[in-house]
């Protein structure tokens, strides 16, 4: 039992904690107002829920009769509620349910509605408003009609007082056949099916009484009698009143009234009197209402018309002329009055009616140099213009000469003059005469027709002057003729070309001079002398308008003279200036390039080519003067400048010319060129140092014209001499093979070179390439440890891990941390290598890689350890000997015997044993040294270390030496030099007899100090330079005596 009251207790507190949450209202929120009357609740779904429960009531004890109860599916957490009350408050709450819970009511929200609108347009107190207007409010949701008042009346109670009903669908309406010029008032409300709105407030807007003239502006003046009068156009009325009239007070006979439908607000007036001032007004009106007049505006029409072309006393105008004025709208016909006279009255007088579609004419008159006097007025069916002003224009008197221009030379025989045309005229006469008088034999009258103001002249005399004028003629006149011009017809042609002195010309060339019109022909004459006298003097002709003509065959590298002359049918010319050209001696030489190198063994000789020519010649040999046992000559087909040779050898400069050959001549030689064959093919893949190649690799070169195949080395040495040799052959133009069989792992080197039939290129530049490992488990390395160091130097041990597959190991150690110079190598089957005689405190790399019949590991990583440092010993002095006498005191060498591991050597030098003073010191890189300047029949010692620039080794035991006496050194006298104080610290004092100058040098017989003497003491002052042993050299001319000095 206690067991089952368990388990009862646990389901009743596993039921509590899963009943059904309470909703969250959205909105509209609490105390929310001006809410529509068509509103949507809104709350928070809840999970579980299968409907929600939606009480609302205008109390919040949901007890009136306006009482709701909504049930909601759940697929929805809101509802639209319709029909509301307005400006009333609601209550409302939810709550949730399942199929087997409901939750608790929420809180209990509340809104009020709305209860008002707003009315939108037109503005309150608007006025000037149309008599079709629209009235505009705020809509309401929820509303089903708007209820519209208006009214002349602010209660709504005149006899103009109108209602209207709206459906809800617009919040707007258009009103129209308002009065003009009157207040209007209005308002509206909303209702539906169970409340209604109170009324909105009351607005009003004024009606506009009156139209806007807009055109003609008042006042205006020279305005059209056909004009458009213009005003702002009223919404809502049906038609416009017009008055027109020349009386302001539209009561004169002239009175028109017009009735404008509402569409248009403009119309044309047409027939107004010129010159005469109107008045205008509308006014507007529809089927209950007029608006008042407009105001009256007033504009006048024009009464005259204004000339444009020809301008007022242009001269020079043509006979068939366009008189043009400025055209008037609204008329019907122009009247243009013209004559020779301004009073309008003589016999010439003609009056010439023009429609009004245009505002020219054109007038034809026949008088040359004449004044003519035009004038224009307007007219319609009730009025005429006044005439315009008269203006006038004069015909022209003369025509004008154009070409050829005067005074023109080199003309043709055939020619072209030309004049100035007059428009109108009836053709021209011309007179053409050898003399300016026009009375010649030669003389000629020539007539064109009209409009044709010029004409063609032939069989003119070559290099003959000719004058010419001319005359335009009409129907009933003739003007002067133009002014006497000339012209002076080719007397000879000109040369072309060749330009004169031209050269390196074509043994076929043409010979060309320039044309003259009219011709019959040409003759020309070619010659190798000047005076054209030679056995080679050709002459001949060529055909009418042909003023060129080839000739073939001539010498190479010869000087040509020629010249040529015009016929015609009744004269010739005389003969252009003889000109000269020189034909080319030799081609040029093109490709390949002069000093080419890298060429093929097959090649083509290229050269300029020279037009004309029989074939060319050439000459090729390995020697610049084509004396050698290669030499090959040849030639080429006609108009072939170049040639095809085979079989060059490589690596060989050759030389070339060639020269042109004609029917009965040969060019000389081109200039001699050379050019290199390549020596050898370019290896292009794989590429220099290309690794994990395959064992069966393809090996490719440049490839080489003529070749008969192409030859390959293969090999692991890059001397090409080990048991892994191979020599590759490939066929004919197959520039690449394959090597297989290839090791696995190993470096191989490779090179090719190409042959043909009679010669083998050298081998290309030897590259290499790694192939792929198959033993891909390379050592380890044990020691030494990497970065050990103090390594023995006499011998070590290297040591390894085993490695899968490897049965040999090979291992590399060198001082190049890239293993390219200086590199140690072997081959063991042991997992370790003995290596000896290194170098002292040296650092050394080492690798590993297994090795088997198919090739090699990768290599191991390189490591690398440093050698101990070697024990310096202290020289072994070889000379002077110790104890040695007689050595010469003016040069002595210091040798001794180098140091395993030393880099440099330090020596001492001094006349103490102990070295405590007069000590000379240096250190260097070699086994001896060379000093200068001791004293005479004097003991000296000296002792060297040696050093690796880190470490240094103890002195060497310290020998001696006696120098000899002096040959050219005098004893010094005591009384002769003194000098004091020596030993000195610097401050010395010499008192000398007849002596010029004092050096003093240090053991290195370098001068250190050099000064002339000038009194018998002076004093020296050496405090900045080093301790130790120097020599004072006192100079004569005589005599150089010397004296040690020491510094301490």
């Amino acid at each position: 039992m206690k067991n089952l009251f368990l388990s009862i207790c646990f389901i009743a507190i596993n039921f509590s904690a899963f009943a059904i949450a309470e909703p969250t209202i959205a909105s509209p929120s609490n105390g929310a107002i001006g809410q529509s009357v068509y509103l949507m609740l809104d709350w928070s779904g809840i999970t579980g829920a299968t409907y929600y429960d939606v009480e609302i009531d205008i109390i919040n004890d949901f007890s009136s009769p306006n009482y709701d109860l909504f049930s909601v599916s759940s697929s929805a957490s809101y509802i639209y509620v319709s029909d509301l009350f307005f400006e009333t408050e609601y209550f409302w709450r939810v709550r949730a349910r399942s199929a087997s819970d409901t939750s608790v009511w929420t809180s209990i929200y509340s809104f009020t509605t709305l209860n008002d609108i707003s009315l939108v347009a037109p503005t309150n107190l608007a006025s000037n408003q149309s008599v079709y207007t629209m009235l505009d409010w705020g809509g309401l949701s929820g509303v089903t009609y708007y209820d519209v008042e208006l009214d002349t009346d602010a209660g709504f109670g005149s006899v103009d007082y109108q209602i209207f009903s709206v459906a809800s669908s617009s919040s707007s309406m258009y009103v129209s056949d308002l009065k003009f010029g009157t207040t209007y008032f209005w308002r509206t409300r909303a209702r539906h099916s169970v409340d209604t709105t109170q009324w909105s407030a009351t607005w009003s807007f004024s009606t506009l009484d009156g139209i806007s003239l807009v055109s003609p502006t008042n006042l205006a003046s020279s305005q059209s009698v056909y004009t458009m009068l213009d005003w702002s156009g009223l919404s809502g009325v049906t038609y416009y009143d017009v008055e027109l009239d020349t009386d302001a007070g539209f009561g004169s006979v002239d009175y028109q009234t017009f009735s404008v439908a509402s569409s248009s607000s403009s119309m044309y007036v047409s027939d107004l009197k010129f010159e005469t001032t109107y008045f205008w007004r509308t006014r507007a009106r529809h089927s209950v209402d007029t608006t008042q007049w407009s105001a009256t505006w007033s504009f006048s029409t024009l009464d005259g018309i204004s000339l444009v072309s020809p301008t007022n006393l242009a001269n020079n105008q043509p006979l068939y002329l366009m008189l043009d004025w400025s055209g008037l709208s609204g008329v019907t016909y122009y009247d243009v009055d013209i004559d020779t006279v301004s009073t309008f009255n003589s016999a010439d007088y003609e009056r010439l009616v023009v429609s009004s579609s245009s505002s020219s004419l054109y007038i034809s008159k026949e008088k040359f140099n004449q004044e003519y006097f035009w004038r224009v007025r307007a007219r319609h069916s009730s009025d005429t213009t006044q005439w315009s002003a008269t203006w006038s224009y004069t015909t022209t008197g003369t025509i004008t000469n154009v070409s050829p221009t005067n005074g023109a030379s080199y003309q043709p025989i055939f020619l072209n003059l030309d004049w100035s045309a007059i428009t109108g005229n009836n053709g021209y006469i011309c007179e053409i005469d050898t003399t300016p008088s026009f009375n010649s034999s030669k003389y000629q009258l020539l007539n064109s027709g009209v409009d044709a103001s010029n004409i063609d002249v032939a069989n003119l005399l070559f290099g003959t002057t000719y004058y010419w004028r001319a005359a335009a003629k009409s129907s009933g006149d003739t003007t002067d003729f133009s002014t006497i011009w000339n012209f002076t017809t080719a007397g000879e042609v000109s040369n072309v070309s060749p330009t004169n002195g031209a050269v390196n010309q074509q043994i076929e060339v043409t010979l060309d001079w320039s044309a003259i019109t009219g011709n019959d022909g040409y003759i020309y004459q070619l010659d190798t002398t000047a005076d054209f006298s030679s056995p080679f003097f050709v002459q001949g002709s060529s055909a009418i308008n042909t003023s060129q003509i080839t000739v073939y065959n001539l010498y190479f590298g010869t000087t040509y003279y020629w010249r040529a002359a015009a016929k015609s049918s009744n004269d010739t010319t005389l003969w252009s200036t003889t000109w000269n050209f020189t034909t080319t001696d030799y081609v040029s030489n093109v490709s390949p390039s002069n000093e080419a190198t890298n060429q093929l063994p097959t090649i083509t000789l290229d050269w300029t080519a020279i037009t004309g020519n029989n074939g060319y010649i050439y000459q090729l040999d390995t020697t610049a003067d084509f004396s050698s046992p290669l030499f090959l000559q040849g030639s080429s087909a006609i108009s072939t400048s170049q040639i095809t040779i085979y079989n060059l050898y490589f690596g060989k400069t050759y030389y070339w010319r060639a020269a042109a050959k004609s029917v009965n001549d040969t060019s000389g030689w081109s200039p001699i060129w050379h050019f290199t064959t390549l020596n050898s093919v370019s290896n292009v893949s794989p590429a220099n140092g290309a690794t994990n190649q395959n064992i069966s690799l393809t090996l490719d070169w440049s490839a080489v014209d003529g070749n008969n195949g192409y030859l390959c080395e293969v090999d692991t040495s890059p001397n090409f001499n080990s048991g892994k040799y191979q020599l590759l052959t490939s066929t004919v133009n197959s520039s690449q093979i394959t090597a297989s069989s290839l090791l696995y792992g190993a470096t191989y080197y490779w090179h090719a070179a190409v042959k043909h039939d009679v010669d083998t290129s050298a081998w290309s530049t030897s590259w290499k390439f790694t192939t792929a490992f198959e033993l891909v488990d390379y050592p380890t390395l044990v020691s030494p440890a990497d970065n050990s160091t103090d390594i023995p130097y006499s011998s070590t041990y290297i040591e390894w891990t085993q490695s899968t597959g490897a049965t040999t190991y090979q291992y590399e150690y060198s001082t190049d941390i890239n293993f390219e110079n200086s590199v140690f190598s072997g081959i063991t089957s042991l997992s370790y290598k003995l290596i000896s005689n290194l170098i002292p405190y040296t650092t050394y790399y080492w690798r590993v890689r297994g090795q088997n019949v198919t090739g090699n590991s990768p290599w191991s990583e390189a490591w690398m350890f440093t050698t101990e440092n070697a024990t310096l010993v202290a020289p072994s002095l070889a000379s002077p000997a110790n104890n040695a006498i007689g050595i010469d005191f003016n040069s002595i060498t210091l040798d001794w015997e180098s140091v395993f591991g030393a880099s440099e050597y330090t020596y001492q030098i001094s006349p103490d044993s102990n070295f405590a003073f007069a000590v000379t010191s240096q250190t260097l890189s070699e086994t001896e040294a060379s000093l200068l300047g001791f004293e005479s029949n004097s003991f000296y010692y000296w002792r060297v270390k040696s050093s690796d620039g880190l470490n240094e080794s103890d002195w060497s035991e310290t020998w001696n030496f006696k120098t000899t006496f002096g040959v050219n050194v005098e004893n010094i006298e005591k009384n002769d030099v003194v000098v004091y104080p020596n030993p000195s610290t610097g401050i010395i004092y010499v008192e000398c007899g007849n002596y010029e100058r004092i050096e003093i040098v240090n053991l290195f017989g370098q001068i250190i100090y050099n000064r002339n003497i000038s009194t018998k003491k002076e004093m020296i002052d050496l405090c900045n330079y080093s301790k130790g042993v120097y020599f004072m050299n006192f100079v004569s001319k005589n005599k150089t005596v010397s004296k040690m000095l020491i510094l301490q």
